[in-house]
């Protein structure tokens, strides 16, 4: 990272490449750094690679039925869900 090239000899645009780009499913994804140079001689601008995780979202359903004689307890449609995330819970219950 810098704030103000020195006697702009900082040269480049940083880019990011690798599997990151884009991501939006749970997983882990590379991110890879580039694009800056230096035209004074003797300086060297080294990179290293970093890693984007993605976390599945905790959720948690609750709520309440009257029963009608089915065994059909609820279907739920979470709004909200993230991309590759299962999108419909549904339960069943026995008369006890």
């Amino acid at each position: 990272t810098y704030s103000t090239p020195p006697n702009a000899n900082l040269m480049g645009t940083l880019t990011y490449s690798g599997s990151s780009q884009g991501a939006v499913n749970v997983g882990s994804y590379t991110n890879t750094p580039g694009g800056l140079y230096s035209n004074q001689q003797g300086y060297i601008i080294s990179y290293a690679n970093g890693t984007l995780t993605v976390n599945p979202a905790s959720l948690a359903l609750t709520g309440t039925r009257v029963y009608d004689g089915t065994t059909i307890v609820a279907e739920i449609i979470p709004g909200g869900a993230a991309a590759g995330d299962g999108k419909a819970a549904r339960g069943t219950a026995e008369a006890g």
